[in-house]
C-alpha cells in the first residue's frame, strides 16, 4: 500500500491484487490514514486498487486461521478501520476500478463519494451467504447510502451489481436531499406554495443512465400533500419549477424556451427577479413574451417570422429606443398603454 501526492490529492493504492482484508492489509491501511491525517499539506483522500479487484473482502483463508479473542480483535480492528475512513476529517473518495465483495464493499460506501468504472467491477455484500452478520452500525451505512430498498435486496439476496450503477446510485442517494433543498429555496421564492419539494428514488431495470427511477414530488399549495409534478401542476406551476430545477442545477450557459408559460402579473416579476439573479452567475438566453422579463435582460433580441418560399426567421438586436419600443408593443401596444397610463392619473 503505498501514497501519492497530488497537489494536495492524497491518492492510496490499496495494491495490485485482491487486496483482501487480512491482519497485514488492515493495518498498512490504518497506518496509511495515520499518514495521511499528520500531512499539512493533504486536503484530500481518494482510494483504488490495481488489476481488476478494488478489495475482494475478508481473507476468508486468513478468517479460517483465527478464532476466540483473535477473531474477535481482528473484526472489531475492521471496523475501527471503516469508522475511520467513515469520520475522516479530509473529503473521501473511493475509486472503483474493479471488484468490490463484502467488507471492501463497505470500505467503499464508507468514503463520502464513490466513482467507478464502467467496463468492470462488481459490487456484492455476500455476507448472508457466507453466515455472516453486519453490525447495527454497518447495517445503518448501507442503508445510508444504498437507500431501504436498495439495502434490504442487497443484504437479504447477496447479489452482484454493476459498479458503475452502485456509486452513481449512492451518489443520486447523498445528493437527493440538498437538490430537493434548494429547489425548495427557488420555489419559494417563484411563489409556488411554501416551496414544497422532494426527490423520491425508485428501482429500474439497469440502463446508461443506473438503476435509479427519480420521480420529482411537489407541494403547489399548502395543506396539500406531496405528489407527483407529472400529476399535480398546472401550466404555469411546470414553468415554475423548470426553473427551479434549472436555478440549482443549470451550468454556465441555460438556454430556457418560454420558461414563463402560464405565468403573469405578480408571478412574472418573480420570475423575472429569479432569471436576473442567474445570469449574475451564468449566460441566460431566455425566449420570452412578457415585458417583465425582457425589461430585466442586458441584450433584447426580436425574433421574428418572415413568411415566404420557404418562411424564414430573423433576428435583430434592438439599441434602447427600439426595445423601449417594442416592450411597449409587448405591453399590448401605444393605445393600450396610453389608456392604461390615462386611467392611473
Amino acid at each position: 500500500m503505498k501514497i501519492e501526492m497530488d497537489r494536495g490529492m492524497a491518492v492510496v493504492r490499496l495494491g495490485e491484487g485482491p487486496n483482501a482484508f487480512d491482519g497485514e492489509f488492515v493495518a498498512a491501511l490504518d497506518a496509511t490514514l495515520d499518514e495521511i491525517e499528520a500531512d499539512p499539506e493533504a486536503r484530500a483522500v481518494v482510494t483504488t486498487g490495481g488489476g481488476k479487484h478494488y478489495s475482494n473482502g475478508y481473507d476468508l483463508e486468513y478468517l479460517g486461521s483465527l478464532a476466540g479473542d483473535d477473531l474477535g480483535d481482528f473484526l472489531d480492528r475492521s471496523r475501527r478501520v471503516l469508522a475511520r475512513v467513515l469520520t475522516f476529517p479530509l473529503p473521501t473518495a473511493a475509486a472503483l476500478n474493479g471488484h468490490a465483495f463484502g467488507i471492501g464493499a463497505m470500505l467503499a460506501l464508507a468514503h463520502d463519494r464513490r466513482v467507478a468504472r464502467r467496463d468492470r467491477g462488481w459490487f456484492c455484500l455476500p455476507e448472508i451467504d457466507l453466515g455472516m452478520r453486519f453490525s447495527p452500525v454497518m447495517l445503518a451505512l448501507i442503508v445510508a447510502r444504498l437507500g431501504e430498498r436498495g439495502a434490504h435486496e442487497a443484504i437479504l439476496t447477496g447479489g452482484r451489481y454493476d459498479a458503475a450503477a452502485a456509486a452513481l446510485g449512492t451518489a443520486r442517494r447523498d445528493a437527493a436531499a440538498p437538490f430537493a433543498d434548494a429547489v425548495a429555496r427557488e420555489l419559494a421564492d417563484l411563489g409556488l406554495g411554501e416551496g414544497g419539494f422532494r426527490v423520491e428514488l425508485g428501482e429500474r431495470d439497469a440502463g446508461p443512465a443506473g438503476t435509479d427511477e427519480a420521480v420529482f414530488l411537489v407541494r403547489p399549495n399548502a395543506g396539500l400533500p406531496l405528489a407527483p409534478v407529472s400529476e399535480t401542476a398546472s401550466g404555469g406551476e411546470l414553468s415554475r419549477i423548470a426553473l427551479a430545477i434549472a436555478a440549482v442545477a443549470g451550468g454556465e450557459t441555460l438556454v430556457l424556451d418560454e420558461i414563463d408559460a402560464g405565468v403573469g402579473g405578480e408571478t412574472a416579476h418573480r420570475v423575472a427577479g429569479v432569471l436576473r439573479r442567474l445570469a449574475e452567475r451564468a449566460q441566460v438566453l431566455t425566449i420570452t413574451h412578457l415585458p417583465q422579463i425582457a425589461s430585466v435582460a442586458d441584450q433584447h433580441l426580436r425574433v421574428e417570422k418572415v413568411p415566404g418560399d420557404p418562411t424564414h426567421t430573423r433576428i435583430a438586436v434592438l439599441d434602447d429606443a427600439e426595445r423601449r419600443d417594442e416592450l411597449e408593443r409587448m405591453l399590448g401596444g401605444e393605445e393600450f398603454v396610453a389608456a392604461v397610463t390615462a386611467e392611473g392619473s
